[in-house]
């Protein structure tokens, strides 16, 4: 069962729109990598203008977080600098508890200690990578719902390897290649839609105009 209602293109769009770190204007961000530049598939890559790589694992459950755990592979590639789990905001503080040594502290105003200020004063031993950790949720955004993502803790930079041209080159052709197979789904998607009747689909030519 999962933590959130979220489906995975919302937290990905979360991400990449409320995290300027992340933000696909000034980074190349590519999401569901699971072939051709690193040793294991990876949910989201985001690299930098100087062409370092930052690994974004989704999680989508408390379940879903653990089982990353029992796989195989690890995040162990030269090419990730550093690595983030985005979890939902509910599960923040378990997931928390279990990659850091927390210390909570309270503001000097906050007499009846009732706003808790909890930083990271180290990692566990469940996290080798030193990774961040991204949370995300649907609030109220100027009277709409809608998803949103910020980073609790941030990763420690583990790596200092830099992509090199044909590397950042293959990282950017994965990523448009991703662009032309969702313009075959959504022509398929409007194929499919004319032919049950016989009229053009206005979401979908609105969604067309934005391909």
């Amino acid at each position: 069962m999962n933590d959130t209602i979220l489906e995975i293109d919302e937290i990905e769009n979360a991400i990449v729109t409320w995290i300027p770190e992340f933000q696909v204007r000034s980074h190349i961000v590519v999401p569901n990598v699971s072939w051709g530049l690193l040793n294991h598939e990876a949910d989201l890559l985001v690299m930098s203008k100087a062409g370092y790589l930052t690994e974004i694992e989704i999680k989508r459950s408390w379940h879903d977080f653990m089982k990353d755990f029992q796989k195989s592979h690890t995040h162990n590639d030269d090419k990730i600098s550093s690595l983030y789990y985005a979890v939902p905001e509910i599960i923040a503080m378990k997931v928390a508890e279990y990659l850091y040594k927390l210390k909570t502290t309270y503001s000097s105003y906050d007499k009846s200690h009732s706003n808790p200020i909890v930083t990271v004063d180290g990692f566990t031993e469940h996290n080798p990578h030193h990774c961040g950790l991204i949370t995300y949720g649907k609030y109220e955004v100027r009277g709409k719902k809608t998803a949103t993502a910020r980073i609790r803790f941030y990763a420690k930079k583990v790596g200092s390897y830099k992509l090199n041209q044909d590397e950042q080159f293959q990282l950017l052709r994965l990523g448009l290649m991703r662009v032309w197979n969702l313009k075959k789904k959504v022509s398929k998607l409007e194929s499919e839609l004319y032919e049950a009747t016989k009229m053009p689909s206005i979401p979908v030519l609105r969604l067309r105009e934005h391909l």
